[in-house]
């Protein structure tokens, strides 16, 4: 069995929450969740993992409003609006909920593209604080269960920074008695290489000469007419 369950993100939450039902897998989730497996919820997967989700505009059903049960093992509830929020987010855990490996300090970044907002019940615990580009002040984001086994969160790109996903790792392995990784991927590491080569077999195939010509001249042109 699995030791971490992730819930992605999604365009159609609603949608995809009854496929869950249909299919038996929001009972299985459920069960499974009972069991202390580490369930996380990412953008629409957090909203899921509340307790209802309101849809006031029909955004997602057509322009009939609509309201859904969530799973339930989040003290949220989300109501979906007309406006998206799209911003580039960073921060840090509000708490340090493993037992060992994951400090509240070391920072994830990553950004919000959703429709929705998520309002707290009573009791229920922000997972992180982020500050939203363009913006001074920090707010809350995401949820976790009393537990620590749930979790969710709004932004997208979680766990794309090396040293905040390696220490995740090492949390969620130390939660279930595993022994530490003997190594991990340094992930930004290898993707940046992978773009050098790309550039590197282009600038080789192409004839960049030619390409900046092409762009120059335009640029140019748009320039003199500014002045004129």
């Amino acid at each position: 069995m699995a030791d971490v369950l992730i819930l992605p993100g999604t365009k159609q939450t609603l949608g995809d929450l009854r496929w869950l039902e249909q299919r038996g897998f929001a009972r299985e989730l459920c069960r499974l969740s009972a069991t202390g497996i580490l369930i996380i919820g990412i953008c629409g997967g957090f909203q899921m993992l509340g307790i209802a989700i309101r849809d006031p505009h029909g955004i997602e059903n057509d322009g009939v409003p609509v309201s859904e049960n969530g799973l339930g093992l989040l003290p949220v509830r989300t109501v979906l609006r007309k406006e998206k929020t799209v911003r580039r987010v960073r921060g840090s855990l509000r708490y340090n909920f493993f037992r060992a490996g994951l400090s509240p300090q070391v920072p994830f970044e990553g950004y919000e593209i959703h429709v929705g907002e998520t309002l707290y019940e009573t009791g229920a615990f922000p997972l992180t604080d982020i500050e939203r580009q363009g913006a001074a002040e920090l707010v809350p984001d995401g949820a976790v269960s009393k537990s620590g086994r749930v979790i969710g969160t709004y932004v997208h790109g979680f766990f794309d920074k090396d040293d905040f996903r390696h220490g995740f790792i090492q949390a969620a392995r130390a939660a279930v008695d595993l022994a530490p990784a003997a190594s991990y991927v340094n992930a930004n590491a290898e993707r940046n290489a992978r773009m050098d080569r790309l550039a590197c077999h282009l600038r080789n195939s192409l004839n960049m000469n030619l390409l900046r010509s092409w762009i120059a001249g335009p640029c140019r042109r748009a320039s003199e007419n500014c002045k004129g």
